[in-house]
């Protein structure tokens, strides 16, 4: 089988190591559940989110739980399927006899043919073969992973009840094409502030700026930056802290499937985040350059004017 998504090149896919994978459904199909519950209620109660599966979301964690018989040298600690894609913890405890693309491969098969006697013989391929791998190496990792996978269905239903805030558009602002995710509201309004910290800046008077900022917040400021520098990232980290408004300028354009991630995530659920770029998206490591902070901070400075 031919996988199109670039592995890591640096990595041998036989060795240990500890993988979340990513598998959708062919045409982001809704095949595999219904997601049910409240995003509101305390962990635990009997409306929390989770997945009411289909039959064949039934066969599939099976089929997951099933990877340790076909390859003993495997675990799987964790997994959550949603309606139109499955993300699972692959522990590669000892050496493989082959790449993980034929553990994953098999994988897909089984699933294959468990959904045609299910659902008929006629049925396309369940699953696209060029399956998302993440390795993950840092201390603590492995624990945040599988919080943020079981924590897939509260963030399904919580981007559904504010569809608004998770919704990447397209706009043209004074001439220029931007890509936006989050509150577009926030640059209708008219105090909105630059944030500039340099580099060169003493700690004490990082502090001092950092404090100069905040108090524009609580006088009803929107704070604007792509927040690159480290003072410049303490204020937009205090800023989420305190619940304040920020307009992010990005560095690369927003891919299809955007999700934002831990703090952004529950922001954004609040209309407190708008993310902006006029760059269009590249796959491929961004390499940071002077022009490139230049025009993000003149975009910020743009975005700041009044209209």
């Amino acid at each position: 089988m031919n996988d199109q998504h670039q592995r890591a090149f640096f990595n041998d896919y036989s060795q240990p190591r500890i993988y979340m994978i990513t598998l959708a459904t062919v045409g982001r199909k809704p095949l595999l559940g219904t997601v049910i519950g409240n995003p509101r209620t305390p962990l635990g109660s009997k409306d929390t989110p989770k997945v009411k599966l289909t039959p064949i979301g039934w066969e599939v964690s099976r089929q997951i739980a099933h990877i340790k018989w076909a390859y003993p040298q495997i675990s799987t600690p964790a997994w959550q399927l949603m309606p139109d894609h499955v993300h699972f913890i692959i522990n590669v405890k000892e050496v493989l006899p082959t790449h993980l693309n034929s553990v994953i491969y098999n994988f897909i098969d089984e699933c294959n043919k468990h959904n045609s006697v299910i659902n008929g013989p006629d049925q396309p391929p369940l699953f696209e073969y060029n399956y998302h791998d993440r390795i993950l190496s840092g201390k603590g990792q492995l624990q945040k992973m599988i919080d943020y996978i079981h924590d897939n269905p509260r963030r399904h239903l919580i981007r559904h009840l504010y569809q608004d805030y998770f919704t990447l558009r397209v706009i043209n602002w004074e001439g220029e094409t931007l890509q936006t995710f989050g509150n577009l509201n926030l640059l209708s309004f008219q105090h909105k502030i630059p944030v500039r910290i340099s580099r060169r800046n003493n700690e004490e008077q990082i502090q001092q700026l950092v404090q100069q900022y905040l108090l524009l917040t609580q006088q009803g400021a929107i704070l604007v930056s792509p927040f690159v520098s480290p003072g410049e990232k303490l204020v937009k980290e205090k800023a989420l802290e305190t619940g304040a408004p920020v307009i992010i300028i990005l560095d690369n354009g927003i891919p299809p499937l955007f999700k934002p991630s831990g703090k952004l995530f529950e922001r954004c659920a609040l209309g407190k985040i708008l993310l902006v770029t006029s760059f269009e998206y590249s796959s491929s490591k961004i390499t940071p350059t002077k022009q490139r902070f230049e025009q993000m901070n003149m975009l910020a400075l743009k975005l700041c004017k009044p209209t």
